[in-house]
C-alpha cells in the first residue's frame, strides 16, 4: 500500500520536508529528510508500522526547529528522542520575533 501511495504522490524530493506517518489515522513519527521518497521506502523495510504519510515542504532554515516543534508538540510514539522543555520555550521566543 505504500509503494502506491509514493508512487501516486508529485515528487517533491531534494527539497526540505517535514513528514508524519500515521497508522489508522494516528500520529506514528515524524521525520525530516531531503530525499522523501527515499526515506518513506526505508520506513517500509523497517520496524515502523504504518498506511499513510503526509509531508510539510519547508524552508532551510526551519528544517530542523520545525521538526523539533512538530514532535515536542504531538509526541509520537516510534519519536524517541523528545526535545526538551527549554528548547521549546526558546523557540517560541524566536518563533515570536521571527514570524510576528
Amino acid at each position: 500500500m505504500i509503494s502506491k501511495l509514493i508512487l501516486n504522490k508529485r515528487s517533491v524530493v531534494h527539497k526540505f520536508n517535514i513528514y508524519f506517518l500515521f497508522k489508522e489515522n494516528e500520529l506514528v513519527y515524524i521525520g525530516r529528510t531531503k530525499r522523501l521518497e527515499d526515506r518513506i521506502l526505508a520506513h517500509t523495510k523497517g520496524n515502523f508500522v504504518f498506511d499513510s504519510y503526509s509531508v510539510l515542504e519547508v524552508n532551510e532554515e526551519d528544517f530542523i526547529d520545525l521538526e523539533n516543534y512538530y514532535i515536542f508538540k504531538y509526541k509520537p510514539m516510534y519519536n524517541k528522542k523528545l526535545p526538551t522543555e527549554n528548547w521549546y520555550k526558546d523557540y517560541q521566543a524566536v518563533a515570536k520575533l521571527k514570524y510576528e
